[in-house]
């Protein structure tokens, strides 16, 4: 049978979400007759191939959709990822994690101090679910390590919001929305006797407190005197994080996964799908539809922080080891995933 009969043939049971030439080459390779006990197999699930694939290309790159049985190809798709990871977890992840400290140790001699310590999640993780996947679920894999991982870059952010909320309690604010302003005065107010001069008035107008708060006069004093009375919090805001002017003092490193690393499928069971869509009000008639999605499960995390202000170092630390363990950190942490604990 020529390539191009097969691949009718082939089109008949998958479909991929990937551009036409890959696509033929995937129908051809799934179609060839393997010698397996006298049977064809399904290669994209059964072929057992010696090379480790890259779990983040597995994941988001080769995806196929069987038109027989949608959900049951899902399944499998999922299994296949979980199984291909499990394969090469053991051989690889010590090497990335020893490979990271060896760097970091490294940034000694350019005057930086390190910080590192590792965290439980016991219960489920999941970075980046809501990223742009055709099966519509996602999760973040490391593009070039294919290991799930914890991005710096959410590390830092999950940790200057823990810090933005307890300076929004600490200063007494009811009203979520002034949470903006709060956030405005942090990163770009100018001190050193600049911004701390102004007057109420002009305060009000560089900070645009106005367009947002219930009591003008309340709430106007309550930032006003923040600026006034806390300039080192806010210093150690900028310093920590950054503004649009200056970097920040503090290095937040990618966090990865140590000892044991569990991947595990876990289920979102929407049952009024179609008055989520805007279609019917909920009604007992509709039927759930579950969505399957991949998840970390009781695994330990290596965080590393470095910077040259040890006593700021200190502080970062102690806020991030708050953020996780209090708040939580990626997707569904309001059921209790993402949260964190010391070992």
């Amino acid at each position: 049978m020529n390539i191009k009969k097969r691949i009718e043939e082939s089109s008949r049971n998958y479909k991929f979400f990937n551009c036409r030439d890959t696509s033929e080459i995937l129908y051809s390779l799934i179609n060839m007759k393997i010698v397996r006990n006298g049977r064809k197999i399904d290669w994209f699930y059964e072929f057992p191939q010696s090379f480790e694939k890259n779990i983040h290309l597995l994941f988001g790159r080769l995806i196929p959709k069987s038109s027989i049985s949608e959900n049951e190809n899902k399944d499998k798709y999922l299994e296949l990822v979980i199984r291909e990871f499990d394969k090469m977890k053991n051989s690889i992840i010590p090497r990335i994690v020893a490979r990271q400290k060896r760097v970091i140790n490294h940034l000694k001699y350019s005057g930086y101090e390190s910080k590192n310590f590792v965290l439980l999640c016991p219960w489920r993780l999941v970075i980046g679910l809501g990223s742009s996947h055709p099966q519509e679920t996602s999760m973040t894999f490391h593009h070039i390590y294919g290991i799930p991982y914890i991005p710096g870059s959410a590390i830092k952010g999950v940790t200057r919001y823990w810090l933005l909320l307890k300076i929004y309690e600490e200063i007494g604010l009811t009203y979520f929305g002034q949470i903006k302003s709060l956030e405005n005065i942090l990163e770009s107010a100018e001190l050193n006797n600049k911004d701390e001069r102004l007057d109420e008035w002009d305060f009000e107008k560089k900070f645009r407190v106005e367009e947002i708060k219930r009591d003008r006069d309340e709430t106007s004093l309550k930032f006003y005197d923040f600026l006034k009375q806390r300039q080192d919090c806010i210093k150690e805001f900028q310093n920590i994080f950054g503004t649009q002017n200056h970097k920040g003092e503090i290095i937040f490193f990618d966090a990865y996964p140590i000892e044991e690393v569990n991947l595990k499928v876990d289920i979102i069971n929407p049952h009024y799908s179609s008055y989520y869509d805007g279609k019917e009000p909920p009604a007992d008639w509709q039927d759930p539809v579950p969505i399957k999605f991949l998840t970390v499960e009781n695994t330990k995390f290596l965080f590393h922080l470095a910077s040259k202000e040890n006593n700021l170092l200190q502080k970062a630390e102690n806020y991030l080891k708050e953020a996780v363990k209090e708040y939580g950190i990626g997707a569904k942490t309001s059921l209790g995933y993402g949260i964190f604990r010391e070992e």
